[in-house]
């Protein structure tokens, strides 16, 4: 398998796509400031196995906290 092919099965692993969703669920609403906190670092620490996409998303969500901080 190619470096770059394993790259790619990373960042479309289950656990990844389960951090990112996480995020976006507690950036949604009412904000759960602790709960993005904590998977802000999770994601964060994963950031190098994520997809494009993913960063995308997750960005959006670290946006939405820190409006609602700003609140």
């Amino acid at each position: 398998m190619l470096p770059s092919q394993v790259l790619l099965d990373i960042a479309a692993s289950p656990y990844n796509c389960e951090l990112v969703a996480a995020l976006e669920h507690a950036s949604h609403g009412e904000v759960d400031f602790q709960a993005a906190s904590r998977w802000d670092r999770l994601v964060s620490a994963h950031s190098f196995y994520l997809s494009t996409q993913q960063c995308d998303r997750a960005n959006d969500a670290r946006e939405r906290v820190e409006l609602a901080r700003e609140k």
